[in-house]
């Protein structure tokens, strides 16, 4: 996110302020047990006989106001706790500046968090001018001086990036090269994209070696609830990430979920957690890399079918139901549209198929609740639950004024009853399909009478109406 730069920024605008100087250390190099090693080293102070070294470096920073700013802490985090404490409480005019991806937890520490930047400008209300698209067209005519962005598709780029400057840096990096139509199609993988940086420091040469480098830190609980977040499209809650792990416990996962958001690995909303896409797209390579992507993507789709069906009960009951809807849309849309075919997978695809075809209707997106529907008749496990949903299917092309299209789907579930010998189911669908083409002639495009279905096709005005009653939206 930039912290390093951000905080040498902090440093030299602060410097002022700071009559005794201080000190930047890089603790990336340093290893366990020689935090007060590298603090003296960039002093340029040494140990004096029948004096230690942390009494040396003491000495050095007590003299007056000064400023010790420790970059990258999240390996070393006891260690460099330990230290900290000690100066502070032998230097009262000393303040410390810390980067890390984990809080430190010294007492009086003051905890400010990074956020991605800016991907709508406060002055034209859209990304034109925004942090993310300014940084990435400084580095991008940086790396090609006649790059012009004629098709202004940087502030969609930037979004898919999720406003991450190491990310914007790198793809922009590339602007000669690919361009930013690219760039765009390159993204279906943000890992292999997003290498190739020739920074001194090795973990920003790539995301992947970024990620590594907090993923390394990791236990093997907090790496295996990793991974296996990674099937959430968008934002999940505590019950979603229980449902995804085996055996889940409710206080173990809080816990273990509490832990990576510290660790900044999960960005956190209100009562939602999510991973950045960047992020999301490494948790997925090491899920499969563990050979759990199957079994995690069967766990997920029933989550999946079980929300939908109960946000589905909340229609009934007029509960409020909407907002929650649109939080978990694309979890559900992602699970039934990712679910393979198979005996283990197809049940709870069209359970969640019937209940997002509902769903979908009643939120007001007709087309996408009649594709579900015609989706979940192909995942159906019995021939009359077909019918039931090319019915449904029917019913919602009707509403939506395409009589056109709701007659094909009513031959098809008479299709569906005849082969399971449902005469009654055949015979109602094959009456309905009469009326409305009787009804509603205008809906559909002139054919020869050789085209189209031969049993039912041109539709032609019974000389008997049948006992139909008047189709009514449900």
């Amino acid at each position: 996110m930039g912290k390093t730069r951000l905080a040498a920024a902090v440093a030299e605008q602060a410097a002022r302020s700071f009559p005794y100087g201080g000190a930047f250390v890089d603790l990336v190099p340093v290893r366990e047990g020689f935090v007060a090693q590298a603090v003296a080293a960039v002093l340029g102070v040494t140990e004096h006989p029948q004096q230690p070294l942390d009494d040396v470096v003491v000495e050095e920073l007590r003299r007056g106001r000064s400023l010790l700013v420790l970059d990258n802490c999240e390996h070393l985090l006891d260690a460099t706790a330990a230290v900290i404490e000690r100066l502070l409480a032998s230097c009262p005019e000393l303040t410390v500046l810390t980067t890390s991806r984990e809080r430190l937890g010294v007492p009086g520490e003051r905890t400010i968090r990074v956020p991605p930047l800016s991907l709508v400008s406060a002055d034209t209300g859209g990304p034109t001018g925004s942090e993310a698209e300014a940084l990435f067209l400084d580095r991008a005519t940086a790396a090609d001086p006649d790059f012009v962005d004629e098709h202004s598709r940087v502030g969609q780029l930037c979004a898919r990036l999720d406003g991450m400057p190491l990310a914007i840096e790198l793809a922009a990096a590339r602007i000669a090269s690919l361009g930013v139509d690219g760039l765009l199609a390159g993204l279906a993988d943000h890992l292999q994209l997003l290498a190739g940086g020739r920074g001194a420091d090795h973990r920003h040469r790539s995301l992947r070696d970024v990620i590594d480098w907090s993923h390394d830190l990791l236990d093997d609980a907090e790496r295996a609830l990793f991974r296996r977040l990674g099937v959430f499209a968008g934002g999940f809650d505590l019950d979603g990430a229980v449902a995804v792990t085996p055996a889940g416990d409710r206080g173990t996962i809080a816990d273990l979920i509490g832990r990576l958001a510290d660790k900044s690995l999960l960005v956190h909303r209100q009562s939602h957690w999510r991973l950045l896409e960047t992020v999301r797209a490494y948790a997925l390579s090491k899920l499969d890399t563990a050979g759990e992507e199957p079994g995690t993507r069967l766990r997920h789709l029933g989550w999946a079918a079980s929300t939908a069906e109960e946000l589905e009960t909340r229609i009934a009951a007029a509960k409020s139901w909407r907002d929650d809807f649109d939080a978990v849309a694309d979890d559900l849309r992602a699970a039934l549209g990712g679910a393979a075919p198979g005996p283990g997978q197809d049940n709870a695809a069209h359970r969640l198929g019937r209940a997002l075809g509902h769903l979908s209707y009643a939120r007001g997106f007709m087309v996408e609740s009649g594709q579900h529907y015609r989706e979940t008749a192909t995942r159906a496990p019995v021939d009359g639950d077909a019918v039931a949903d090319l019915r449904m299917a029917a019913d919602v092309a009707l509403a939506n004024m395409r009589g056109d299209e709701a007659f094909e789907l009513l031959v098809q579930a008479a299709d569906r009853a005849d082969v399971a010998g449902d005469a009654a189911a055949r015979a109602a669908a094959l009456a309905f399909a009469v009326t409305i083409a009787d009804r509603a002639p205008s809906d559909f495009p002139r054919r020869s009478r050789t085209s189209g279905c031969a049993r039912c096709w041109p539709p032609r005005r019974p000389s008997r109406r049948p006992a139909i009653p008047r189709w009514r939206p449900t």
